[in-house]
């Protein structure tokens, strides 16, 4: 492999930045809004959190792309191991040691409190690996989790919470606030893998998988992704209405009149997506990271 290629492998999985690496640091800062650090003593603990947020979010996303050459080809995707610039066995090895990475960082952040902690996040990372992996794990189970839509609904459904539980207890205490938390970021795992399912459609058809894409229209998946959005962000506003969180998250109103302007615009139009509604799909995504950067803004000021 070329020294070009291997720092390419490197870049893959931030680019585009997945979604785990802006939740881990979303509820990092959510999480210690009632903390008392140093500047020296933040800093400190944001590398080492960081450690774990990008390790984790870039194996899971490496491994992703080396298990689905053949699905990223039907998809016209171009990447290191479409074009056989990497194989796949480098790019699981990679994404192994990712993953290593991140368990034995987050070992040594909680490993005073409980191993129960430890136990929690390894079954995060189970989870996210049996979605992907066909080569192993899915081997030895039959299957993979990704190939299914109960198991595609499993893997967020277990991943997406564990994982915001995992990294809230780091520096939080498990109280109200990381329970709604938790909640809504599991409304939020859903959204993204209705989005993910959307763009999906035609090429899980054509691989012949029994996957959310082949068997709902996209009708459907689009509701149900607007209406997960908007519950991701109502129930912060509720939860502050409820005086759970302080006031500045009232400020989520802003992406909640987002996401109502594309609701009613997809009303109108009856749930087609054409050319005249391609704005609206866009103003999906801005809702979705403009709600991410305002929840850290919330919880700093």
């Amino acid at each position: 492999m070329k020294s070009k290629d291997l720092i390419q492998l490197f870049i893959l999985p931030y680019n585009p930045p997945n979604l785990f690496l802006f939740l881990g640091y979303v509820i990092f800062f959510i999480s210690i809004e009632n903390k008392v650090f140093g500047l020296q003593s933040l800093f400190e603990n944001f590398i080492l959190i960081s450690c774990v947020i990008v390790s984790v979010s870039g194996g899971l996303v490496l491994l992703n792309r080396a298990s689905d050459i053949e699905e990223d080809k039907i998809k016209g995707r171009e990447n290191l191991f479409t074009q056989g610039k990497v194989s796949q066995k480098i790019g699981i090895l990679f994404s192994l040691v990712f993953y290593l990475i991140s368990l034995l960082f987050y070992s040594y952040l909680v490993i005073n409190k409980s191993i129960f902690l430890i136990i929690l996040f390894f079954f995060f990372e189970l989870a996210t690996w049996w979605y992907s992996d066909s080569q192993y794990l899915g081997k030895l189970t039959g299957f993979r989790l990704k190939d299914h839509y109960i198991g595609e609904f499993f893997a967020y459904g277990l991943s997406t919470p564990t994982f915001a539980a995992s990294i809230w207890v780091i520096f939080g205490e498990l109280n109200l606030r990381a329970i709604v938390t938790i909640i809504s970021f599991i409304f939020l795992g859903i959204f993204s893998l209705l989005v993910n399912d959307i763009k999906d459609i035609s090429s899980d058809s054509k691989a012949g998988l029994n996957t959310i894409p082949s068997k709902y229209k996209i009708e459907t998946l689009l509701k149900l992704s607007i209406f997960s959005l908007m519950a991701f962000i109502l129930t912060f506003i509720i939860s502050t209405a409820l005086s759970v969180f302080k006031i500045t998250y009232i400020i989520l109103l802003i992406p909640l009149t987002l996401i109502l302007k594309v609701l009613i615009d997809f009303i109108i139009g009856d749930w087609e997506i054409t050319e005249e509604n391609r704005f609206d799909i866009k103003l999906i995504s801005l809702t979705l990271f403009s709600s991410l950067i305002l929840l850290v803004l919330a919880s700093i000021i």
